[in-house]
């Protein structure tokens, strides 16, 4: 029923009950829907990331490739690995001993071991010396004493294999303008310009410019640097 309100006009106006209204939950979407609320979706892992590590690894090869490259470039045109055959050169080289040689920037100096090309000269097509004397020096040697003067100057040799024999003798026939100086000495000679007088370390076991002449500074294929094998040994060579 009704409630009836009287106004001071005598209408009657007719109130409707007020029935209180219960508070209703309030539902999301997904829950009107009738279904439960379903778990956020996981992240994916970003392609990115992947991309990235594939990124990295090319450039990691590519540096590869790259270093490697140069490092064959270097050693074919600046740097090159020599073996030495024979002991010419005791006891400052061993047999099989592995070096490191390079003409790069070089130019010939007394006391500097060097590869050379000695075909057409000696049976061995390479040999490796120690270079006595450039163009324009002059030479004298005492046998008897192992005494080598270059312009004046006694060489300090201690580097020698010197045995109790005198040493080998140079043939002055190979020798352009060899001759008997006044003194002790042997044999004096002058080394013409863009030649070379070399020796090996071991004179008496060595076929150097004493039995086949000098040799022209284009058969020079470099300086020895360093020694990396036996690995005991491995360091620059004096």
């Amino acid at each position: 029923m009704s409630d009836i309100l009287r106004t001071d006009d005598g209408d009657i106006e007719e109130l409707e009950q007020i029935v209180p209204v219960e508070e209703e939950e309030v539902l999301s979407l997904d829950e009107e829907e009738g279904g439960e609320t379903p778990p956020a979706p996981q992240e994916e892992v970003p392609k990115r990331k992947k991309q990235s590590l594939l990124a990295d690894l090319f450039d990691s090869f590519e540096t590869f490739c790259v270093a490697l490259v140069l490092m064959m470039l270097i050693f074919t045109f600046v740097l090159r690995f020599v073996t030495v055959d024979g002991g010419s050169m005791n006891n400052t080289l061993a047999h099989l001993d592995k070096l490191v040689i390079s003409d790069l920037f070089f130019t010939p100096e007394t006391g500097d071991i060097v590869v050379l090309n000695a075909e057409g000269k000696l049976s061995e097509k390479y040999i490796i010396k120690r270079v006595i004397a450039t163009g324009g020096q002059t030479v004298s040697i005492d046998y008897e004493s192992w005494r080598v003067t270059v312009d004046g100057v006694v060489l300090k040799e201690n580097y020698i294999n010197k045995t109790d024999a005198p040493m080998n003798t140079a043939d002055r026939k190979k020798l352009t303008g060899a001759y008997k100086p006044e003194g002790e000495d042997d044999i004096a000679f002058t080394v013409p310009e863009g030649m070379l007088f070399v020796m090996g370390d071991n004179r008496n076991k060595s076929a150097d410019s004493r039995a086949v002449g000098f040799f022209e500074e284009e058969r020079l294929l470099g300086r020895v640097l360093f020694r990396i094998s036996p690995f005991e040994s491995f360091g620059t060579v004096e």
